[in-house]
């Protein structure tokens, strides 16, 4: 008989705690911290480059991201499709496939969302309804082309994705130009859809923050849920670990293949509800300004991990509106910076694993008594 009481520990607990760590580990490691230093210092030698000071640009990039309300709301307001197209290329690429198409399953469902609004206006709260619909299921089926190609013919998705790219994109400007165009403006753009179907603001200061935004949020915890705690996402998952192994285990690798294309067109879509539902209540040639492409890079900086894609965004959100105000406070450094630190950061945290297995060979040579 011990003297006091032996408290036993919940399994089911720790397994949940360990489950959390696990996953921010995922997100946040030793050597993803240090590319990121990297990547800011590396920011800092172009900023003197152009005789500026680093620490001031930083300065203003901060304070113009996030230095008031209305800041902060720019900020969110392009990070938002930045969110859907992170994920629009992570869902894939969790299946071993490189989803290269966002830009054309976004523009592909701003279509089918601009036809709805176009030619059912008078339904009142149902258009808003066969909109958003609409946009979906356009981003889902388009990118459910290639993923079919994939699966049954074995078409590489780069390639095939990069064609219908410019298929949609070209789709769009046609009707922009020719069927749907407003002939009250001189702009290349299509009249203004009816209120019913515009996404509310959030009314963060005089920005276009809408509701988007909760949406993308709402879109990027449910995919990780989906991911890590359903069969169907654990399927997807042993899939692009091990298609052979998945096969043998009774999983439909084609199945797989063509549903995770599907669920990033899904997620493209959102840009398009974004932009044209929640800004400009109009559909407008290049409202997209490479947003699928960014989207690759976002996707990739988050590690592919849904949650860890918010925080890219955001980052990406904030490079956008604070590069704006460079042009205002300094004198020699414009907006194209933004551009700049994208590059760095893709270069930085695509050398991740050369800082991994030097961090590890510096720490076995300090560990050696030797």
């Amino acid at each position: 008989m011990l003297p006091f009481k032996v408290q036993t520990l919940d399994t089911k607990l720790v397994g949940r705690w360990y489950e959390r760590r696990s996953v921010v580990k995922k997100i946040i490691s030793l050597p993803f911290m240090v590319t990121v230093l990297v990547a800011l210092t590396a920011g800092g030698i172009v900023s003197l480059l152009a005789d500026e000071n680093p620490f001031k640009v930083y300065s203003i990039l901060f304070s113009g991201s996030f230095g008031s309300i209305e800041a902060i709301g720019y900020t969110l307001f392009y990070a938002t499709p930045f969110i859907f197209t992170g994920l629009a290329v992570a869902i894939p690429y969790r299946v071993g496939l490189f989803n290269i198409g966002a830009e054309g399953q976004l523009y592909f469902a701003a279509i089918a969302l601009a036809a709805m609004a176009f030619y059912f206006p008078s339904a009142g709260i149902f258009s808003f309804f066969l909109a958003i619909a609409a946009a979906i299921l356009g981003g889902a089926l388009f990118a459910a082309l290639p993923g079919i190609f994939k699966a049954y013919r074995g078409s590489h998705e780069v390639i095939t994705t990069i064609m219908l790219n410019f298929v949609a994109m070209s789709l769009s400007n046609y009707l922009i130009l020719y069927a749907w165009k407003d002939p009250g403006s001189q702009r290349p753009e299509t009249i203004i859809f009816s209120e019913s179907t515009w996404i509310p603001l959030l009314h963060l200061g005089d920005s276009p923050l809408n509701y988007s935004f909760i949406l993308a949020l709402i879109s990027a915890v449910s995919c990780w849920f989906f991911l890590e705690k359903t069969d169907l996402g654990f399927q997807l998952r042993a899939v692009g670990q091990n298609p052979s192994a998945s096969k043998v285990a009774g999983f439909s690798v084609k199945k797989c293949i063509v549903l995770s294309m599907m669920i990033g067109g899904a997620m493209a879509s959102g840009v398009a509800m974004n932009e044209i539902l929640g800004n400009a209540h109009r559909l407008r040639d290049g409202f997209s300004q490479g947003y699928g492409f960014i989207g690759i890079a976002v996707a990739f900086l988050g590690r592919g991990n849904p949650i860890g894609i918010i925080f890219s965004a955001i980052f990406f959100g904030a490079l956008y509106r604070g590069a704006g105000e460079l042009e205002i406070e300094t004198h020699r450094m414009t907006r194209d910076f933004a551009t700049v630190m994208q590059a760095i950061f893709i270069a930085a945290v695509g050398c991740e694993g050369l800082v991994a297995l030097l961090l590890n060979k510096l720490k076995k040579k300090k560990g050696d008594p030797k």
